[in-house]
């Protein structure tokens, strides 16, 4: 049995998706080709094929309708109440069961208003590319009461049958810090710390491009566009990283000469993935999956003339649409179908594997991320069927610990240092502008994503696949274990390390990078994080530790009285503290909340370690009663922590308790150690 007969069999035989590595093993098809993880050259050679036919489609066939499979149909009934808290009833998602699917059924009218019907996915204007099945047979159903009243959705209006499973849409949010006067010495040593590579002066960079699709916060757009940095927040710093990862340096300075290159590899076009909020900060898991059918069917309809990347520096817990199974949530299926279609189109998606709220928050890899471990299912340039949906990218801090801010059980392959992280966004005329201070697995994404436009720059003959097993293995081996992998692939992480990577990606091209030092694993840059603190508010430190009153505490439960649950949000998300350092026996920051939040807790927690190794985290905890919130501090808390003599702090993290609308919310900031 031949490829593309057995992958169609294996998903009417199993229905799961994560059942299939295993039956495409005992279909006769390959394994995973993934190469050694060796500094030897790992350049793909394979032309990439950017045709999208018949053999490029995915199959999807829905599971057997068992007891609570969707696949079973019919409306939603009860949900639990953590899906209650987000998932309102004036916006349903539905899936056709259907063998083929077909328009949207209509809902039902009364004097209390109608139900408007349309289908989630559409192709976009004027690019003449045919929506694959899979995406044709989800419907959205949203509720318009009268004019001039505020009926509630009637949801027996709602169609009702075994030929389509109709849910409840689910939402979920983000403010953020920008750096001024800090900016230069953040972007410095960010650059320091995933290795940024410099090109010779002179070096003729030929006019070609890789396009990143940002999803994110930003309306649809070229990211480049300067108008509101503010307003547009999280996307343009993720945008702006992007750039900084993937900029054609010669001798440290942007190049310019190219009018279509602009000053890096990449062209960066924005797809409003979270258009929910205010400020605009959050969204839903179909809000994603159709800002990636909007960006594949554009990169489709202009031709796919060059590489497309998908940056995904969200996430959304499993529970509100995850693993791959017949309980799987419809809304959460739309955005892995879309991601398998961009995929299987010959895209690369990267995605961040998700950051914590609380020290005993949730657990796991977030989603899309979590598709690392869920098959394509379908065959591109070659490549086997058996290769994953999505990339996960995961945290560091600049001494490769990976931080408490991180979820635990969610380490993916490629671990990116993500701390203090910024970067300009630079527009055609020259201006620019600056991004915000980020932190979490939202930079890990974006740099890695900058990193592979780089490769892939560098590379054209390069495949999606070849580009993620160049980064692999050229990047510095860590003493980490996974805890998310694709089964067959090499379950060793790997730090980023760009030069690296861009000097193997460039061989035979003559656009190789200068000569860098690798970073040992381990090591670390020591940021002068102190400083970043005293250049955005001079003459803090100088006043000395502000009084605070320090107690025990413990930590909070990240399920209970969540204002805005983890379901579609940038990440980092909420109120943070996103310039929080451990200075000498100081802690030193700067909270940053949305308007008219009122920070109730304030909670620090520690990982410490002694000279043998062994280790520990904080719990209780430290709560923090500061004079004034708002505003920066400086608090004396060593002999607080009480550590032991042949202690010394690895990482340390903040939750805070806030209150919006009268409702609570916890959110979570990394403390870096100075």
């Amino acid at each position: 049995m031949n490829e593309s007969t057995c992958i169609p069999a294996i998903v009417r035989l199993a229905g799961l998706a994560l059942i299939a590595p295993a039956l495409l093993l005992a279909c006769g098809g390959p394994e995973p080709t993934e190469a050694p993880n060796t500094e030897a050259s790992t350049r793909a050679v394979t032309p990439t094929n950017y045709s999208f036919g018949p053999g490029q489609v995915f199959s999807y066939t829905p599971p057997r309708c068992t007891s609570g499979s969707f696949s079973c149909g019919g409306r939603e009934k009860a949900i639990s109440a953590k899906l209650a808290k987000t998932c309102t009833d004036d916006r349903w998602v539905g899936f056709q069961l259907g063998r083929r699917a077909g328009a949207c059924p209509q809902a039902s009218s009364s004097r209390a208003g109608t139900w408007t019907a349309r289908p989630l996915f559409t192709a976009q204007p004027g690019t003449h590319v045919a929506l694959p099945d899979e995406l044709r047979r989800f419907c959205v159903y949203e509720w318009q009461p009268r004019a001039g009243t505020t009926y509630a959705p009637r949801i027996y209006q709602l169609p009702n049958s075994a030929s389509m499973r109709l849910e409840r849409d689910c939402k979920g949010v983000t403010p953020l810090f920008t750096p001024s006067a800090s900016a230069g010495m953040a972007e410095a040593a960010f650059q320091d710390q995933v290795n940024v590579p410099e090109f010779p002066a002179g070096t003729n960079f030929p006019s070609r491009r890789v396009d990143v699709a940002v999803i994110d916060t930003a309306p649809d757009g070229p990211v480049v566009s300067l108008s509101s940095p503010t307003a547009i927040g999280h996307g343009f710093g993720v945008g702006a990283i992007i750039r900084e990862v993937s900029a054609l340096r010669e001798q440290g300075v942007p190049n310019s000469t190219s009018t279509q290159v602009g000053d890096a590899a990449v062209r960066l076009l924005s797809y409003q993935g979270m258009p929910l909020g205010t400020p605009t900060s959050h969204g839903r898991p179909t809000d994603v999956a159709d800002a990636i059918n909007r960006a594949t069917s554009d990169w489709l309809g202009s031709g796919a003339t060059s590489p497309l990347i998908i940056n995904l520096s969200l996430g959304w817990d499993g529970s509100y649409g995850g693993e791959e199974s017949p309980k799987m949530r419809i809304s959460g299926l739309s955005a892995l179908l879309a991601a398998r279609w961009a995929t299987c189109s010959g895209a690369l998606v990267i995605a961040a594997s998700g950051n914590t709220s609380a020290l005993n928050g949730a657990k796991g890899t977030m989603y899309p991320a979590g598709w690392e471990a869920a098959p394509r299912l379908c065959t591109v340039s070659g490549a086997p069927a058996n290769h994953p949906v999505v990339v996960s990218a995961g945290p560091l801090d600049s001494s490769d610990e990976i931080p408490l801010l991180a979820r635990a059980s969610s380490a993916p392959r490629v671990l990116v240092p993500a701390t203090y992280a910024t970067g300009k966004l630079v527009n055609a005329a020259g201006n620019a502008a600056q991004g915000q201070l980020l932190t979490g697995s939202s930079v890990s994404a974006a740099a890695l994503s900058g990193a592979a436009a780089l490769v892939w720059y560098l590379d054209p003959s390069a495949t999606a696949d070849g580009v993620m097993r160049a980064l692999h293995n050229n990047g510095v081996t860590l003493p980490t274990t996974p805890d998310v992998i694709y089964p067959g692939y090499n379950p060793t992480t790997a730090r980023l390390d760009t030069c690296a990577s861009a000097q193997d990606a460039c061989a035979g091209s003559g656009l190789c990078p200068n000569p860098c030092a690798r970073r040992a694993a381990g090591q670390d840059t020591y940021p002068a994080y102190d400083q970043f603190f005293d250049a955005e508010f001079p003459g803090v430190r100088a006043g000395g530790p502000m009084k605070a009153t320090i107690t025990p505490a413990v930590s909070l439960n990240s399920d209970e009285g969540v204002v805005h649950p983890n379901i579609v949000v940038p990440q980092p998300e909420g109120t943070y503290c996103p310039v929080c350092t451990k200075v000498g026996p100081d802690l030193v920051g700067k909270f940053d909340s949305e308007p008219g939040t009122q920070i109730e807790t304030i909670i620090l927690h520690w990982k410490a370690c002694d000279f043998n190794g062994d280790c520990h985290v904080s719990d209780p905890g430290l709560k923090l009663e500061l004079e004034d919130p708002e505003q920066a501090f400086v608090v004396e808390i060593e002999e607080a922590m009480g550590l032991e003599w042949d202690e010394h702090l690895v990482s340390a993290f903040i939750e805070t308790t806030v209150i919006i609308d009268g409702k609570y919310g916890i959110y979570g900031s990394e403390v870096v150690i100075k």
